[in-house]
């Protein structure tokens, strides 16, 4: 390929070159499984839908026929995740180079099976919007997430290298073919760090495929400055952060957010709605050892509420809440103070609510001086 910018076209002629390279994938179908049956009325493979001229998905339609996956794609039940042109472009020509002229496919196709669920048609109706439970096994093992605007409408599907401020949004949705459902996304997941930089372009508008996502064209944003006074009104704005970012935000609860990205939960208080019991440092340097098998994360579990923002003065005393490992704490109130108890903890060493109603993107967190126990 020569150094001028990248195009569709580049990319196409890339891939091209290597439509004789030898399969990689090897029984993804087993020949023993009952395929499901593709109808005799005029409906399109996924294949056929993939390679279909001028719906922007060309790359990806040269990508299915080198990784040796067209006629897997052909039969049985899949649902695809399909970038577009555009998104395999903006991922540079280095990557691309090293993905097509390396010296096997093998890449290239593990690429491609995180962007496919085997076995399953998903429609957005389908797809996992529910905090915590959010994750889809894509076919080369690796895990995507989705992430849902309203705890309904699934808006992003990202891998873990994504960038999460510009992740693959949904542009169109619930595409039927005969033997499955595709869904096409502005960016390419990514589950692994890329071996080259992304190049930088030009910012892209955020697409939802929802009708309530559109903007209204009837009304231009106010983006007069307040010339009363000589400061910018945007610059006065806090910056929104999410549970995850409030639990690592201070020295104070280094600990908490150790144990929270070492156990595969930080990720979750990224999306969803929460409400978070963040134990202090000291909190945790004075807890008891946690029996082996309670396991630290399931006790972790047990100081957050999944799907929803549960405020100080909604707390009501005596009554119990279910958190997100199954078990319940309870409030108890005495004067001004006020715990959350687990049946665990000793009367004696209640968990206060030291800091109340620390307010996030995404839910809220309060402080407690203990650890909630089980």
């Amino acid at each position: 390929m020569n150094s001028s910018a990248l195009t569709t076209s580049s990319i196409l002629l890339a891939l091209v070159a290597l439509l004789s390279a030898p399969t990689v994938v090897s029984g993804l179908l087993d020949e023993d499984s009952n395929s499901t049956e593709i109808p005799t009325e005029t409906c399109e493979s996924i294949t056929a839908i993939l390679c279909t001229e001028g719906n922007n998905l060309n790359a990806l339609c040269e990508a299915v026929a080198i990784s040796d996956l067209s006629d897997d794609l052909a039969e049985d039940a899949w649902t695809i995740f399909a970038p577009t042109d555009d998104a395999f472009e903006a991922l540079g020509r280095d990557n691309l180079d090293s993905l097509v002229f390396g010296n096997d496919t093998v890449a290239l196709t593990d690429l491609l099976l995180f962007h496919i669920v085997p076995g399953v048609s998903l429609t957005t109706d389908l797809l996992p919007c529910e905090a915590g439970n959010n994750l889809l096994e894509m076919a080369n093992g690796r895990d995507s997430r989705t992430l849902c605007t309203g705890k309904i409408t699934p808006i992003e599907q990202r891998g873990q290298f994504n960038d999460k401020a510009d992740a693959p949004a949904f542009i169109d949705t619930d595409i039927v073919a005969c033997n499955g459902v595709i869904h096409t996304l502005n960016k390419v997941m990514l589950y692994e760090a890329l071996p080259y930089d992304i190049p930088e372009g030009e910012p892209t508008p955020e697409i939802i495929a929802t009708p309530d996502a559109t903007p209204d064209a009837t009304r231009a944003p106010d983006t007069t400055p307040d010339t009363s006074r000589n400061v910018d009104p945007e610059s006065e704005k806090p910056e929104c952060q999410t549970i995850a970012k409030l639990a690592c935000s201070s020295s104070d609860f280094s600990i908490i957010c150790t144990l929270l990205t070492e156990n595969g939960l930080i990720d979750d208080l990224d999306d969803g709605e929460w409400t978070i019991f963040v134990p202090t440092n000291a909190a945790f340097d004075q807890a008891p050892r946690i029996p082996s098998d309670v396991g630290i994360g399931f006790v972790l579990e047990g100081h957050v509420v999944v799907g929803a923002t549960i405020a100080s003065e909604d707390l009501v005393c005596t009554k119990k809440t279910e958190m997100a490992n199954g078990m319940n704490t309870r409030t108890v109130c005495k004067d001004d103070q006020v715990f959350q108890k687990g049946a665990g903890n000793a009367e004696d060493r209640r968990p206060e609510i030291v800091e109340r109603d620390i307010e996030a993107c995404n839910g809220i967190m309060h402080i407690i001086n203990e650890v909630i126990l089980p």
